[in-house]
C-alpha cells in the first residue's frame, strides 16, 4: 500500500540577478527520497545534477550561476514514499531573472565652458522598479541635463538591487569663439538711410 508524503513546505518563487545563485527548499512528512522536476515551457522533466543544478535528489535544489533564459522556468519536488510510484508533488515556484541592459543618448556642450550637455539611458530587463544614480553629477533621473564638458557615470539599479553601469563622455567645442572689432565699416552715406556695413573676424569655436 502507498502512503503518499505529506508536503509541508512549498518551494518559494524567486527573483535573482543573472549569472547568480539561489536555492530552492521545500520539505515533507513521509519521504524518503526527493527528485526536483523543471518546467521550461513544455512540461515537467527531471532534474539532473550538472551544469547550474546540484541537490536534485535532496529537498533543496542549488541553481548556481543562473542565466537568461532560465527567467519564467518553472520548479517543484517530487517527494517519494518507497517507490516512485508513491509520491506527492509540491507546487510551482517560479524562478524570475534579472537581466538589464540600457540603450543610450547624449547631447554634447554646445558653447565652450557653459553645462548644456545631457546624456539618458532607457534600461530594460529589470525586475520592478528602477533607480538612477548620476556621477560626479546629473541627479537621480534617467536624463541628466546641465552638464558640463567630462566623463559621467550612471548606476541603474532595479528592486531586487541587480545593477548595471553606464558611461558618457560630453565633450565641448575645442575653444571659446574670439570676436576681433575694427574689420571695417562703411557709414551711411544720407540720413536715414540703410546702405552702412561693418565686418569682424572670429577665431575658435567648432565649424558648424
Amino acid at each position: 500500500a502507498c502512503t503518499a508524503p505529506v508536503v509541508s513546505a512549498n518551494p518559494p518563487n524567486r527573483s535573482i540577478c543573472v549569472n547568480s545563485n539561489t536555492t530552492f527548499p521545500s520539505s515533507a512528512t513521509g519521504a524518503t527520497a526527493y527528485q526536483w522536476q523543471v518546467n521550461t515551457g513544455s512540461g515537467f522533466t527531471d532534474i539532473t545534477n550538472g551544469g547550474v543544478y546540484s541537490n536534485a535528489t535532496t529537498n533543496t535544489l542549488t541553481i548556481s550561476g543562473a542565466t537568461a533564459t532560465m527567467n519564467g522556468y518553472q520548479y517543484r519536488c517530487k517527494a517519494i514514499n518507497g517507490v516512485d510510484s508513491c509520491f506527492t508533488n509540491t507546487n510551482n515556484a517560479t524562478l524570475n531573472i534579472s537581466n538589464m541592459s540600457s540603450s543610450t543618448a547624449k547631447n554634447d556642450v554646445l558653447c565652450f565652458g557653459n553645462s548644456s550637455g545631457s546624456a539618458a539611458v532607457a534600461p530594460t530587463g529589470g525586475i520592478g522598479s528602477i533607480t538612477y544614480s548620476w556621477a560626479p553629477s546629473g541627479g537621480t533621473s534617467s536624463i541628466a541635463t546641465n552638464l558640463a564638458a567630462g566623463a559621467y557615470t550612471v548606476t541603474i539599479t532595479d528592486a531586487i538591487g541587480c545593477q548595471i553601469t553606464k558611461n558618457f563622455n560630453i565633450t565641448q567645442p575645442a575653444s571659446a569663439i574670439n570676436v576681433a572689432t575694427g574689420g571695417g565699416k562703411t557709414d551711411v552715406s544720407c540720413n536715414g538711410g540703410n546702405n552702412g556695413t561693418a565686418t569682424v573676424s572670429a577665431t575658435g569655436g567648432t565649424p558648424g
